[in-house]
């Protein structure tokens, strides 16, 4: 017995003495290790690099802090700074904030949809092709600030259409009006040579306050740069927003409908686009048509299937990434074959098929439109005659 005690206690102090060898070895390795890491210079690339913009006070300005987006050759970068050497920024990347996106701005989580995006794109080697690097005339660029926005509405209209922007404004937008709504309605104009005109946009944006004005020349082979004006807007001034809808300023917007209709898509996927669908449609050749497309512009024999421009509906997400993938797909007027076909398909976002969108004249009564989102064609007279009947207490309709 004395010697099995003997013997278990040397192989107890063999096995003690080679444990805290290895233990006194091991923590000193740890320690060198994280000595070399603070006083080693970094390595890693920073990648965080911002742009400055101009930040402009004027008369025609709707709010004080509206941003003039520096033209691409007078974008001026400022990296942080630091101890290492300034890294040289990737051709890819430099092209991007030449677009004029407010990296340093953005919200974290469209950071991150730019860095996958970056990477996608430089793994792929396309270049910019549509940088949309327009001026801002007008902006209204804290809308979104300090609220929590469910909806942005964004109609596309022609400078010249005050009465049909006072009507929407009077009618179906006054939904934005309430607070408890969270929504934001916005008009996107180009530019006009005409200098009353312009003097009267000032005036309608300084009052209303609901302008969003870019330098592009307002034509109706345009049409797309607005409704990619709007996508940018959303992506720039408000990423957080849930919905986003693009509707014609002769449309009447059954908003509660849409509403109820947009949360119960949403149930079923963060990213769509929602509106009346084209499927299988022949580009017009014959140029005295009014949408008349050379094989130049498009050369394949059918669109992609594309919803109807007189209104669709997103999520903000999916606006994120039309706008991104806009900057690399060559151009087309005609927008909505554009953004929810061209575009769309190449950003992989699904369309979705709703018959309570139509691009069809309905008669401009409030029964016709309890159970439709959208009816096109409607004179100013005729949409605030179907809004006042709609959300008439005492309104009867027949059944059926």
């Amino acid at each position: 017995m004395l010697f099995r005690r003997s013997f278990n206690l040397e192989i107890f102090k063999i096995f003690f003495g080679r444990w805290t060898l290895i233990s006194i070895v091991f923590s000193g390795c740890f320690l060198f290790f994280l000595m070399s890491m603070s006083t080693s210079p970094k390595t890693k690339t920073t990648r965080d690099v911002r742009f400055i913009v101009k930040q402009t006070t004027s008369k025609n300005s709707t709010d004080t802090n509206t941003y003039s987006w520096k033209n691409v050759q007078d974008i001026i970068f400022q990296p942080k700074a630091s101890s290492s050497p300034t890294p040289e920024i990737p051709s890819d990347r430099l092209l991007w904030q030449q677009a004029g996106f407010p990296e340093g701005d953005a919200n974290p989580s469209l950071v991150a949809i730019l860095d996958m995006f970056h990477s996608k794109m430089s793994q792929r080697g396309r270049k910019l092709v549509n940088p949309h690097s327009y001026r801002y005339i007008h902006n209204v660029p804290n809308a979104c600030v300090g609220r929590k926005v469910e909806l942005i509405v964004g109609v596309p209209t022609r400078t010249s259409s005050f009465e049909a922007r006072q009507a929407i404004r009077e009618s179906w937008a006054q939904y934005a009006n309430d607070p408890s709504n969270n929504a934001v309605v916005l008009f996107f104009l180009g530019v006009q040579s005409d200098k009353a005109g312009q003097e009267q946009i000032d005036a309608e944006a300084l009052k209303c306050g609901d302008i969003v004005q870019e330098d592009f020349e307002d034509t109706y082979r345009n049409l797309s740069l607005k409704s990619v004006a709007l996508v940018k807007w959303v992506s720039v001034y408000c990423p957080e927003s849930t919905f986003t809808l693009k509707a014609d300023d002769d449309m009447y917007v059954n908003m509660p409908r849409l509403l109820v209709r947009l949360r119960q898509q949403l149930s079923r996927g963060p990213l769509f686009l929602l509106g009346a669908i084209h499927q299988n449609t022949a580009p017009f050749r014959d140029k005295k048509n009014k949408w008349a497309v050379t094989r130049d512009e498009y050369p394949d024999k059918l669109f992609p299937n594309y919803l109807s421009g007189t209104a669709y509906a997103m999520t903000s997400t999916a606006a994120m990434r039309l706008y991104l993938e806009s900057l690399y797909v060559s151009f087309l007027f005609l927008e909505d074959v554009y953004l929810t076909g061209l575009v769309a398909d190449q950003a992989a976002v699904p369309r979705v098929a709703d018959s309570d969108f139509n691009w069809a004249k309905y008669e401009a009564d409030g029964c016709k439109f309890r159970d439709k989102i959208s009816g096109h064609k409607n004179t100013p007279e005729e949409i605030r005659k179907i809004h006042k009947e709609l959300f008439d207490p005492n309104l009867r309709c027949a059944a059926g």
